[in-house]
C-alpha cells in the first residue's frame, strides 16, 4: 500500500497529500510551495509504498495529475495535453505501486442522457473517437475519490468530450471497467450546468 503520496513540479515543488477524503494537495501548503507548484511549466506525481519502494511519474512535455486509488494499490495517473507519453483519448493510465503500467484505460461509450442527445443531435459516433484529433475534444481529464449515496467512497474518473461536456464516472481500477454514471455536465456561456444523478 502507499504510505506517502505527493504532487510535484519541475521548478521543485513537493507537496504532500493526505490520504483521505476529500483529496487535496493544497492543504497546509505554504505560499512558497504553493506559487512554486503554479509557476512551474510542469507538474507530476511521486509516492513511496511499504516497501520503500518510490514512485515518480511525470513527462517532460505535459503536465501529470493523478492520485491513488481508494484502496492505495493504485495510482491513476492523466496525461494532461496533446504531446505526452498517453495521447488523448487514452491518456489515463493505472499504475501499479512498482511503477509498471497495470492498465491504459480507453473512453468507453458515453451514457449519460445530456451526452447521449448531444452526440444524437451532432450526428457523433458513441465514444466520439473523431473528437480526440481535436486538444480538448474527447479526454480523461481528472480522477479522484467520491462518496456514493450510502456514504461509501469510490474511485471515480472524469471525461470531458468537446470541450463543453462531460462525464464524472465511477472507476474500477483492478478491472479498468468504467462504469455507471455519477455526474454530468455542460459549460455553456462560461457557465456550469451539472445534474447530480
Amino acid at each position: 500500500m502507499i504510505q506517502i503520496f505527493e504532487v510535484t513540479s519541475a521548478s521543485g515543488a513537493i507537496l504532500p497529500v493526505k490520504l483521505e477524503f476529500p483529496l487535496n494537495p493544497f492543504e497546509n501548503v505554504d505560499h512558497e510551495n504553493y506559487q512554486l507548484y503554479f509557476d512551474s511549466s510542469l507538474q507530476g506525481i511521486s509516492w513511496k509504498n511499504e516497501e520503500n519502494q518510490r514512485g515518480i511519474i511525470n513527462d517532460e512535455n505535459v503536465d501529470v495529475i493523478g492520485f491513488p486509488t481508494i484502496d492505495l494499490k493504485y495510482i491513476v495517473a492523466i496525461y494532461k495535453g496533446i504531446n505526452g507519453a498517453f495521447l488523448i483519448p487514452n491518456n489515463a493510465v493505472i499504475y501499479n505501486l512498482d511503477g509498471t503500467i497495470h492498465k491504459v484505460l480507453k473512453i468507453t461509450e458515453l451514457i449519460s442522457e445530456r451526452s447521449k442527445k448531444y452526440l444524437e443531435k451532432e450526428n457523433l459516433e458513441n465514444p466520439p473517437l473523431s473528437l480526440a484529433k481535436y486538444p480538448q475534444g474527447l479526454a480523461f481529464s481528472n480522477f479522484g475519490w467520491r462518496k456514493d449515496i450510502n456514504g461509501n467512497l469510490i474511485n471515480s474518473i472524469s471525461i470531458d468530450f468537446d470541450r463543453d461536456y462531460g462525464e464524472k464516472r465511477e472507476l474500477n481500477p483492478e478491472t479498468g471497467e468504467i462504469g455507471k454514471v455519477l455526474d454530468d455536465w455542460q459549460i455553456k456561456d462560461r457557465f456550469f450546468i451539472k445534474s447530480n444523478i
